[in-house]
């Protein structure tokens, strides 16, 4: 049904686990920042027509099933626990063709070099903007 709210804002609630969100399938927005979520691995069977993800400042070490969001165009998973590498914590997140704007700044798997950028713009080629930098298509130099 149609009836819901489009947006779902869980944000500072202190949850450990996500709610059961299996009636809000519409969703096309949530906010589920600054909790202490340790996987969402049903987010997106639950949510599957999720435009705008926020799930700063958790305690994720990767974003499972990420792949199956194939409508997400916004993701912010800054501050979190997602390593070694943008591939193994992103799960399959080539699907998602529409992403074009992600946050990763605070994970283990961000570098000061900034090759994590280029790693997430070979795994997903709708990126534009990484921690609110617009990328190129290919590496300086």
């Amino acid at each position: 049904s149609m009836d819901g709210p489009l947006s779902l804002s869980l944000a500072g609630r202190g949850l450990l686990t996500l709610p059961d969100l299996s009636g809000y399938g519409e969703l096309t927005a949530l906010d589920a920042s600054e909790n202490y979520l340790g996987s969402v691995a049903r987010l997106a069977f639950h949510l599957p027509r999720l435009q705008c993800l926020r799930l700063q400042r958790n305690r994720l070490r990767r974003i499972e099933r990420l792949g199956d969001l194939l409508h997400l165009q916004f993701l912010d998973v800054s501050e979190n626990l997602l390593g070694p590498s943008p591939g193994a914590a992103l799960q399959m997140i080539g699907n998602c063709c529409k992403l074009t704007v992600i946050f990763v700044a605070g994970n283990p798997f961000v570098d000061e070099r900034g090759d994590y950028r280029y790693q997430l713009l070979d795994l997903c080629s709708s990126l534009r903007m990484v921690d609110g930098e617009a990328v190129k298509g290919s590496r300086p130099g």
